[in-house]
């Protein structure tokens, strides 16, 4: 069964920076599409021409990052995408309690590319998911003058991925 959804990421605060994509659910693969328009002025760095995973890398987090959490109950797993196609994907078993290196998610391709039209990254995943599932997709852009933090939703304050009322999406894998 193929499940779709459109998404638009924002901000906490007023702002304009916006990021849409869409988010296709297989039976054993997740394919992602992150979409940035040209008006941003992004430290995207990519290398366009090759599509392979690179490696895997901690705290991708800190600079350019798309990310990606699937939780089932109070399990959940994370994976971060980079640019220049490094990645990582974090299992937790408890709302950031229990961090181990997963392979829940591992990324089959990776794509950025920039363009007239702006950026994009698009990732194909494969997962080892079953049942229902609640996914949150965000990202952290990092400009010349700020970094921004950008999800489906912020359920808090300040921008928290890991925080599970910002998993929104119910999906069935």
């Amino acid at each position: 069964m193929q499940q779709s959804f459109d998404f638009q990421l924002s901000t906490r605060a007023e702002s304009s920076v916006v990021i849409s994509g869409s988010l296709t659910i297989l039976p054993s693969e997740i394919r992602v599409h992150w979409k940035l328009g040209p008006d941003l002025d992004v430290c995207f760095p990519f290398e366009s021409e090759v599509l392979a995973p690179a490696a895997r890398k901690h705290k991708l987090w800190e600079r350019t990052c798309f990310e990606l959490f699937v939780r089932q109950g109070e399990r959940y797993t994370e994976l971060n995408l980079s640019p220049l196609r490094d990645w990582n994907c974090y299992s937790f078993t408890g709302e950031r309690v229990g961090m181990t290196e997963s392979t829940g998610l591992v990324p089959l391709s990776i794509h950025a590319n920039r363009a007239a039209h702006g950026c994009d990254l698009t990732a194909r995943l494969h997962h080892n998911f079953c049942g229902q599932c609640h996914i949150g997709v965000c990202a952290v852009l990092e400009t010349a003058t700020d970094k921004h933090f950008l999800a489906l939703h912020h359920p808090g304050p300040i921008p928290d991925f890991h925080n599970p009322d910002g998993h929104v999406l119910v999906v069935t894998l």
